[in-house]
């Protein structure tokens, strides 16, 4: 796999420009988060995306998933800094990625690239080999990939990511990393693109989100019971009495570090049967996002006396509650219905927090449902590098997108 140069100096490096058709814009390329300075960061990087700060990125950056590299365009209008794009190399091979099994229990990855994948599994069942440039984020669900000021008509914000991610791609190739795809992702039904479509990328769904709006008058978690209907206020009860003798506990970064090869041992467990699995977490990026963002980031430790039997985690996103990594023994989960009851806490902890929603991420739709999510769309933006092959990726990507089983529960007395 070949790995671009970084600039190990710690200083600004001189950034690769771009002049753009727009009149007055410009764009830059960087290696790293580090090389923008800390004046135009302060500029560009909105305050209230945990997922575009710099010590976010630079965290995952400093500790990637196996085969990812990094790119960040920074815009300018008559040289002022306006606006901001992470963008995500992955080095995709599929007879890597593809396991020999299937399964249908949880699937601990939050991001894009797993549930997409395991449906493509099929057609690259033979060794395919390329580079994928995305903008946005694999580790993610939602509107994570750019961020521009109030200085941008919001007409023009794809109009300049797309004729940036040109000119990134043409500048990764003159650097000897050829790519063959590029991806956009997330983006909501009102944010949904029909110039990138006009200029010849794929518009698709994979999965749904699915998100919990949070009643304000929530104060704990017994007012979130009294709102369920009694059929669901007996299953919650249930399963928190299932857990038994397992004890959940929020892991300090000294607990995290102590505790991170097995949280990584679960966490693989159950991504590496999921079928297909693409992206390779990374041991250190748990602990290291435990200690570079504090409170913001929550690891919770499952324990079968002093032995961990599994993990979760949780941003907290300003306003939202994003849920993240988890793994757990799959043998304990049907005895004591481990992932149930981590979204029942996942739900207090944001009744805790006073946040207005919780973003589930994709993945485990019906039993994210019953606890109160609604599933919502995300559009996303595929275009391969060669034009006859890029006309076949439409049907190909509808052909291959999963019949959708999600069964909405409706388990608040209000909507029944």
């Amino acid at each position: 796999m070949l790995k671009l140069c970084k600039n190990k100096s710690g200083k600004d490096m001189k950034a690769e420009r771009s002049s753009l058709s727009i009149e007055g814009f410009c764009v830059r390329f960087y290696d790293s988060i580090n090389d923008i300075n800390t004046v135009e960061r302060s500029l560009i990087l909105p305050k209230h995306n945990l997922f575009l700060n710099a010590e976010y990125l630079q965290i995952l950056e400093n500790n990637p998933p196996e085969g990812m590299q990094f790119q960040y365009m920074v815009f300018c209008l008559k040289d002022e800094p306006v606006g901001f794009a992470q963008c995500q190399i992955e080095h995709f091979e599929a007879d890597r990625a593809v396991s020999g099994q299937n399964s249908n229990s949880t699937n601990t990855t939050p991001g894009f690239i797993d549930t997409m994948a395991k449906y493509m599994k099929g057609f690259v069942a033979s060794k395919v080999e390329f580079y994928t440039l995305l903008c946005g984020s694999l580790l993610l669900t939602g509107e994570h990939a750019y961020h521009f000021t109030s200085r941008v008509e919001s007409s023009l914000h794809f109009k300049l990511i797309e004729e940036a991610l040109n000119k990134l791609v043409k500048h990764l190739g003159e650097r000897g990393l050829k790519i063959s795809t590029i991806l956009l992702k997330d983006f909501f039904d009102e944010t949904r693109s029909p110039y990138l479509v006009n200029k010849s990328f794929n518009e698709f769904t994979i999965q749904p989100n699915m998100i919990m709006d949070l009643k304000s008058e929530w104060k704990n978690f017994d007012d979130y019971l009294a709102a369920l209907l009694s059929k669901y206020r007996v299953r919650t009860k249930r399963a928190r009495k299932k857990m038994g003798t397992l004890a959940i506990k929020e892991l300090t970064v000294d607990e995290v570090t102590a505790h991170k090869l097995t949280m990584h041992e679960l966490y693989k467990s159950i991504a590496d049967n999921s079928g297909f699995n693409v992206l390779n977490l990374n041991v250190n990026y748990v602990p290291e996002m435990k200690e570079g963002l504090g409170d913001d980031f929550m690891v919770f430790g499952i324990f079968d006396e002093e032995h961990l039997v599994g993990f979760y985690t949780a941003f907290l996103n300003h306003d939202e509650l994003e849920a993240h990594f988890l793994g757990f023994k799959k043998e304990l989960n049907r005895s004591n219905q481990i992932y149930l009851n981590i979204l029942y806490n996942l739900v207090e902890l944001g009744i805790e927090k006073q946040v207005h929603k919780i973003v589930f991420a994709r993945t485990a739709l019906e039993i994210k449902s019953s606890v109160g999510a609604k599933a919502v769309e995300m559009y996303c933006y595929f275009r391969h590098s060669n034009s006859f092959t890029n006309k076949f990726l439409n049907p190909l990507l509808s052909y291959l997108r999963p019949e959708a089983k999600l069964v909405p529960r409706h388990p608040f007395k209000e909507e029944s």
